[in-house]
């Protein structure tokens, strides 16, 4: 039983970095892109090609971004109530 909690606690744990680091190399992505973004030429024919570089927001991207961070959440609850439960003493 201890062997399966570990197991889901390194699992959680391993969801709970992963989204972690995936919004550190988006905000990254973001910054360099805004960087050389005078730089760039818009396509034409984009929504945004007149607004250089900022994204267009609309409600199935602001959907993906709450279901983003809702999603990074849960796994960082998961990861906690594991690492707590295991954390917890036994009753003899």
């Amino acid at each position: 039983m201890l062997g399966l909690a570990i197991l889901f606690a390194a699992l959680g744990l391993g969801f709970a970095i992963g989204y972690g680091t995936r919004g550190i190399i988006t905000q990254k992505r973001r910054a360099e892109y805004l960087a050389y973004a005078p730089y760039l030429e818009p396509v034409d024919g984009s929504p945004d090609a007149n607004r250089r570089g900022r994204p267009v927001t609309t409600a199935s991207r602001a959907f993906l971004i709450v279901a983003d961070h809702l999603g990074f959440a849960l796994a960082l609850d998961f990861t906690l109530a594991l690492l707590v439960i295991l954390l917890l003493p036994r009753w003899s």
